[in-house]
């Protein structure tokens, strides 16, 4: 089903507690709104995560950009008289970045432009930024990026707030252990430094 077919649309009446229409076929049941949701999902949630990964860059860049900020302000002999133009501009970055985490996590349409401009840069970063940018274009420009982001499945969206995508057990353990190498990557050198 093309984001075009989706039972949710513009001018039509849609009941998303309506019974299926006879000769349409049901996923694991529910109304039409409820199928296309569960069929789109995955994608949804994927996407929804990169838009958390660029958050938390923003959150670095722009706390950097405070850091530097307030130090260049301070440092009374400026080593680099471009320091203070620098911070401002990582702080210009950090909130750039959040602004389009944001629009990610909502499915906005305007957030696929700049994601897509971040990606292909992010493809000349060899092995790890060509992996995660093609996954990342990916989701963008695959039939099922195109219908996630589409305004007939945000009404679907709004049609099945209940509908939630839950995250294995798995991968919260495999997340908390990444958190824990890189706090102990950045907190090791500081405590031996």
């Amino acid at each position: 089903m093309s984001h075009d077919e989706l039972p949710v649309g513009g001018n039509e009446s849609f009941n998303p507690y309506a019974a299926p229409a006879a000769g349409e076929v049901a996923l694991e049941g529910g109304s039409p709104a409820e199928v296309t949701r569960r069929k789109y999902l995955a994608h949804e949630a994927a996407t929804q995560s990169i838009g958390s990964l660029y958050l938390l860059g923003g959150l670095a860049w722009f706390v950097v950009g405070v850091f530097s900020t307030a130090a260049a302000i301070t440092d009374s002999d400026p080593q680099d008289p471009l320091l203070p133009l620098i911070a401002v501009a990582l702080i210009v970055l950090g909130a750039g970045l959040i602004a389009l985490a944001f629009g990610l996590r909502r499915l906005r349409r305007w957030a696929r432009i700049p994601v897509v401009l971040l990606s292909v840069v992010g493809l000349i970063g060899f092995p790890i930024g060509t992996l995660v940018s093609a996954y990342i274009l990916y989701l963008i420009f695959s039939s099922k990026g195109q219908t996630v982001f589409s305004d007939h499945y945000r009404d679907v969206i709004a049609a099945t707030p209940h509908i939630q995508y839950r995250t294995s057990a798995l991968s919260w353990v495999v997340l908390f252990a990444f958190l824990g190498l890189l706090a102990a990557g950045i907190v090791v050198p500081l405590l031996i430094g």
